[in-house]
């Protein structure tokens, strides 16, 4: 039976374990029918991998030989790596007689918070932990014992973010047979860490508004003026930064547009050109890069009622030869259609917004007023219905 893998030295490079396990005894092994010489191979794994190496050997000529019954394994990464051993028994020299339980050293973790640090740790052993003692550094650099459980978890805290805490754990174990060694005391590697808030800030409240909603700005400026703050009860509005989410329209995917930098910061412009269509979200970063969750959306179109372009002048100079409304790209399921006196579709436009030549068929319509209707297939948005005229 192993007895021990005690994490002697707690360090990347230089670690030590220091392994012991039990001799058999005389009446169990029966030496008349196992003779010597017996051999003990002490084996590792790390992380719990299946693949062991072998890292001991030993050999003792007869039972009442000397035998070694402990190993100091060295230049292991006790610090980042859990080690588990097991020992295979040989008797007359090579014939394997059987192997003991696997055993693996207690492997500390510790996951920090906001003014706390939560101690986790396993331990893969065959005989039972009863106990755990928690050890604590203090500042004159000795480990003190600072509480007892029988779980695998102990809670420190409230404790300062601005310092560093280092800790390890004993188990207190036993097999419960008579006989053998108890109790059995093995500790874990040294882990030291330091709390960390990482609480997000609250959740930002957006607001966006522009010429369309608000008369305090230039009616024809395409920029849309976003601002935010925070819920009167949040407790965690400390944010240095913010990120500002964009999408063109609902049906698109956000990007990251720009970011603010101020706790005070909470105003940005997005300059635009020929329509105010736009989505937004924000989030709030705070000094340890706590990401808020999303802000509410907010998706803002060109005004409801807006001024359409009512003639256009196809004659290839180059100015005004096209009948284009850039405020239908805020609209991705509008559809317009252009009239003739007779009442023959003459254009038809959907989706995507294309500028109208004044042709139909490839070919030039004569001069006169022609009727478009526009469906914008937007809740609340009305049918627009108007002429255009045609000079050449």
């Amino acid at each position: 039976l192993i007895y021990n893998v005690d994490v002697s030295i707690s360090d990347a490079n230089t670690g030590e374990i220091y392994v012991e396990w039990s001799k058999p005894t005389a009446t169990a092994l029966d030496t008349i029918k196992n003779p010597g010489s017996y051999v003990v191979k002490l084996y590792r794994s790390t992380n719990g991998n299946s693949t062991y190496e072998p890292v001991f050997e030993t050999t003792a000529i007869n039972y009442s030989s000397v035998w070694d019954t402990n190993y100091i394994d060295l230049g292991l990464n006790t610090i980042a790596n859990s080690y588990t051993y097991k020992v295979e028994f040989f008797v007359n020299g090579d014939e394997l007689l059987g192997e003991s339980l696997e055993a693996s050293s207690i492997f500390l973790s510790i996951v920090p918070s906001d003014e706390t640090l939560e101690l986790n740790w396993t331990a893969n052993v065959p005989w039972t932990n009863e106990l755990y003692k928690i050890y604590k550094e203090n500042s004159l650099g000795d480990f003190v014992l600072v509480d007892s459980t029988t779980t695998l978890q102990w809670i420190d805290k409230p404790l300062s973010n601005d310092s560093v805490y280092c800790y390890k754990i004993e188990g207190i174990g036993t097999y419960q047979i008579d006989g053998f060694k108890e109790p059995l005391i093995n500790f874990s590697q040294i882990v030291c860490s330091q709390p960390k808030d990482t609480v997000p800030p609250c959740q930002p409240i957006l607001q966006v508004e522009n010429f369309c909603t608000n008369d305090r700005y230039e009616k024809g400026v395409y920029s849309n003026y976003l601002s935010w703050n925070f819920p009167r009860n949040c407790e965690d509005s400390a944010a240095i930064k913010f990120y500002i989410y964009y999408k063109e329209h609902p049906k698109v995917d956000y990007v990251l547009l720009d970011s603010v930098f101020g706790e005070n910061s909470r105003i940005f412009t997005h300059e635009l050109s020929e329509t105010l269509t736009a989505c937004y979200q924000v989030t709030a970063i705070d000094i340890d890069e706590n990401e808020s969750s999303l802000s509410n959306e907010i998706c803002v179109s060109d005004c409801p009622i807006y001024e359409l372009p009512n003639v256009f002048t196809p004659n290839g100079d180059g100015l005004n030869d096209t009948w284009n409304i850039p405020a239908l790209n805020a609209y991705p399921d509008f559809v317009l259609n252009v009239y003739d006196r007779y009442g023959g579709i003459v254009f038809h436009n959907s989706n995507v917004n294309q500028p109208w030549n004044g042709n139909f068929k490839n070919t030039a319509l004569p001069i006169g007023a022609y009727v478009y209707m526009i469906n914008l297939n937007a809740p609340g948005q009305p049918i627009l219905k108007g002429t255009v005229t045609i000079i050449r």
